[in-house]
């Protein structure tokens, strides 16, 4: 229906689908499409991948998008001379409310005694909810690596998301608490300071600093 956002990775879309849906109907999803080389660049599909590996570990949880379907998608053009492309399509739940940066940024742009308040109650609803999620995919043996505003989606009740698991780590890439070698990676307002070196060492702890920003 929409394009919601795009950039190096691909684009995103938000999109209409039976899947999931009662008899007849349709719901709302979102739907990332994110080029791959799958002939010459495996690197390319395996980092793609790693989204969808996290999601489906984390299907069930209340405060963590949901994973919906994955798909490849081949567009062979008419045209000879114009290599065809393929795209990894992954769909997931759709937050219809936006991303947390978004909201504060309305907040503040707001004015009057109309203008919608921020309490200290709604401030520890979400940070409830995201650190339950942080903890669930820890216990899963999943480091997120770019916890940040703009990655913790609103449901229609207000409730929290969080997604984009495109830079997570699994296990044996990262244990619970042991470390890995990995280049730097992350959003670098909310990195740790062992993310700022190439080759560092990561561990879980990464998104507990993250997740201390966020607040």
């Amino acid at each position: 229906l929409d394009l919601l956002g795009s950039g190096n990775f691909g684009s995103v879309y938000k999109a209409r689908t039976t899947f999931r849906a009662s008899e007849g109907a349709k719901i709302t999803c979102v739907v990332k499409k994110v080029k791959v080389d799958l002939e010459h660049d495996i690197n390319d599909a395996s980092e793609a991948l790693q989204e969808v590996k996290s999601l489906i570990k984390l299907d069930s949880h209340p405060f963590i998008v949901a994973y919906m379907d994955v798909w490849l998608h081949r567009d062979n053009p008419a045209n000879a001379f114009i290599p065809p492309t393929t795209e990894l399509c992954l769909m997931m739940e759709f937050c219809p409310n936006g991303d947390l940066f978004d909201r504060l940024e309305k907040l503040r742009e707001s004015e009057g005694d109309e203008a919608e308040k921020l309490t200290v109650n709604k401030i520890m609803t979400w940070f409830a909810q995201l650190t339950d999620a942080v903890q669930f995919f820890h216990s899963k043996g999943i480091t997120h690596c770019d916890l940040k505003l703009e990655n913790i989606f609103l449901t229609e009740d207000d409730n929290v998301k969080v997604g984009d698991f495109g830079l997570s780590l699994q296990r044996p890439d990262v244990d619970m608490w042991g470390s890995t070698n990995m280049s730097s990676r992350g959003t670098p307002d909310y990195m740790a300071p062992e993310c700022w070196h190439d080759n560092s060492k990561y561990t879980s702890k990464v998104d507990v600093w993250s997740v201390g920003v966020i607040l």
